[in-house]
């Protein structure tokens, strides 16, 4: 019986191998597919009315989990009402996992990660905060070209993630930058229009 219940563990654990290679397997080609569409002006969008402050909720709801697993803490601040805002649902949910997932991977346990909206200038204004080990300045001219990635980081990713979440962001009409101080964390804020009522 104790015999079996290595195997079984041995089983599982291999399952759990094959599942994450796969995932990051699919994961780079969506971001390989997204590229390509990105530079051939064929990026798909199907904007429709979106409650700002679900958004968020929805974003906190799905990466609650990995962060609680990395004992980092993940808690949402909303400075909006019922403002909506313009977007495809998918892809502002995948800028999200972007942000959230970098924040994420390199935070250390006792970190914070904030997620914020607010109301700026017909746009809403979402924020991802983290108290991780910031952002070196001569990497933040960087950030979001494509294939590019710190010395540090190199084996973290494609170096594709932030250069598609900036196209779209810009393809909502917002734009997407970066605040770091290293040693204090990294602040990614993104807006996209509002409808107005």
């Amino acid at each position: 019986l104790e015999a079996d219940a290595r195997g079984d563990a041995r089983s599982r654990k291999q399952v759990d191998v094959i599942l994450r290679a796969s995932q990051r397997m699919k994961q780079l080609i969506d971001d390989l597919l997204d590229m390509a569409n990105i530079r051939t002006g064929r990026l798909s969008m199907d904007r429709s009315a979106w409650p700002a402050a679900a958004l968020v909720n929805e974003a906190a709801e799905v990466h609650g989990p990995l962060a609680a697993a990395k004992g980092v803490s993940l808690d949402v601040r909303l400075d909006i009402g019922d403002e909506s805002v313009c977007c495809d649902h998918g892809r502002i949910q995948q800028v999200f996992a972007n942000l959230v997932g970098n924040a994420i991977k390199f935070c250390a346990e006792g970190d914070t990660i904030r997620l914020l909206a607010a109301r700026e200038a017909g746009m809403v204004r979402f924020s991802v905060v983290d108290s991780g080990p910031g952002i070196a300045p001569e990497a933040l001219d960087h950030l979001f070209e494509a294939y590019w990635s710190a010395a540090q980081h190199a084996r973290k990713g494609s170096g594709l993630g932030l250069s598609i979440a900036h196209s779209i962001v810009a393809a909502h009409g917002g734009r997407l930058w970066v605040e770091s101080t290293v040693g204090e964390g990294s602040a990614f804020h993104f807006t996209v229009p509002i409808i107005e009522s």
